[in-house]
């Protein structure tokens, strides 16, 4: 590849981003999607300013709101088993934000340190606090 192909690779790709920031599902998603599965759980507050960091890194010019961010996300995880819930810490009491597997099959059953009723405890909160 020479440099003159490297450079307009480098452009389309550019270009991409700033489609991709305009239409629904972005970069800006994503790199918040990324800081979620690295941390797995974090509190909203955190999230906030998270949100808030990536969009003046991107310096888009529509904020979204911070719940409908969420639920974009959301739509598109939704076909990998994956959710962004929203839970209450129970020793803080601050909101939090988590990524959750939302499918239960018998890889999700013996990969966890957690019996059955402990996982169908867990499902049933995360079902009352759904974002």
């Amino acid at each position: 590849m020479d440099d003159n192909s490297t450079q307009m690779n480098m452009d389309e790709n550019d270009d991409m981003m700033e489609v991709a920031v305009e239409e629904g599902y972005s970069n800006i998603h994503r790199a918040f999607l990324q800081v979620m599965m690295s941390r797995r759980v974090m509190d909203m507050s955190t999230g906030e300013v998270i949100f808030e960091n990536l969009l003046s890194i991107a310096e888009q010019t529509h904020e979204p709101d911070f719940q409908e961010f969420i639920t974009t996300i959301n739509l598109e995880i939704n076909s990998y088993q994956l959710s962004l819930r929203r839970a209450c810490d129970e020793v803080t009491g601050h909101d939090m934000l988590l990524l959750m597997n939302t499918t239960s099959d018998f890889a999700t059953h013996i990969a966890t340190l957690y019996s059955p009723g402990e996982l169908d405890y867990f499902k049933q909160l995360s079902h009352l606090n759904s974002l």
